[in-house]
């Protein structure tokens, strides 16, 4: 019972960080939705959502390394899910964000 209230909370805060970034979006503060989402992401390190949603707002703002650094911890995240396509998919825009990567041991991972 105490897990699922735990899991209850982990997602009702991921929810309400995602919302909270797209009203800072909304009136064009990105760092402030960038903290947001950051802070959120520190007590729930798996999620994908926040994940994603922070790799989109570092490509609106042309923060290609930060973008790059999100696309592998989700490429790491979607592998542990058997979701390889996604894994290949932020693999490979991790490498075109960021050509200095080698990806080659994570591709062999999502194959």
């Amino acid at each position: 019972m105490s897990n699922l209230r735990s899991q209850e909370e982990h997602v009702s805060e991921v929810d309400s960080a995602l919302l909270d970034a797209e009203l800072f979006l909304k009136y064009k503060a990105p760092e402030r939705a960038s903290k947001r989402l950051r802070a959120a992401l520190e007590s729930n390190p798996r999620s994908i959502a926040l994940r994603e949603r922070l790799r989109e707002i570092a490509i609106t703002q042309n923060q290609k390394e930060e973008a790059a650094r999100h696309c592998l911890s989700l490429a790491s995240l979607y592998t542990e899910r058997d979701e390889f396509d996604s894994a290949y998919d932020r693999l490979l825009e991790a490498k075109q964000l960021d050509p200095r990567l080698n990806i080659a041991a994570g591709l062999e991972a999502v194959r």
